[in-house]
């Protein structure tokens, strides 16, 4: 067991940044965003660097960095794409329209938070040829903060058990774990829903 922790802690001191950066990447670009759960790695990242294993300002800039790679490519794709874009993709042009007409900034900033408009609502704006200046103003925050949130959770909740009374450590453990597997719940879910949501469009 000792040695299994050993090489793991070695293997982060090495690759972790680059693991965290690819992460953010997955979980941002359009084609894997909708299919992958790349998210939950965003806590154990700010909990491993919590633990010293990787350095935290490093770690976070580079997920944020990769994270927007990921957006601007993902917008990219809309932009050229032209008439080309999937049946199961086009067919949310009309309500993403809708929502930038009635919404625009508030949605920029809070699609982050949703699962599938995660990976739709880049690759739709450029379809549409939303301003591109004007979706990085106020998609580039709502990014920031949705990475950022999810990685202090896992840095603060490693201080929180590490300071703790050793009678609690295995409970605030056991909580931190329920909650991680919280989220993992939430983002099947909601990628599940997504693809159902497709589906049901694509037989109708």
């Amino acid at each position: 067991m000792e040695f299994s922790l050993d090489t793991l802690h070695g293997w982060l001191a090495h690759y972790g940044v680059a693991v965290f950066a690819l992460a953010a990447f997955v979980d941002t670009f359009g084609p894997t965003g909708l299919v992958s759960p790349a998210s939950l790695l965003f806590p154990a990242a700010g909990y491993f660097c919590a633990e010293g294993l990787a350095p935290t300002w490093p770690s976070l800039l580079v997920m944020w960095g990769a994270a927007f790679v990921g957006n601007l490519l993902t917008y990219g794709l809309g932009r050229l794409s032209g008439g080309w874009l999937p049946s199961r993709v086009r067919r949310h042009v009309p309500r993403v329209r809708r929502m930038l007409e009635r919404e625009g900034p508030v949605l920029l900033v809070a699609y982050h938070f949703a699962n599938p408009l995660r990976a739709l609502v880049p690759v739709l704006c450029g379809n549409l040829g939303y301003p591109l200046g004007r979706y990085l103003l106020y998609s580039t925050p709502g990014l920031m903060a949705w990475i950022g949130g999810l990685f202090a959770m896992g840095y603060f909740g490693f201080h929180v058990v590490a300071g703790a009374d050793p009678a609690w450590q295995r409970v605030l453990s056991g909580l931190a774990l329920t909650g991680m597997l919280v989220l993992g719940w939430y983002v099947w879910r909601g990628l599940k829903r997504a693809g159902d949501d497709l589906d049901a469009e694509d037989e109708g």
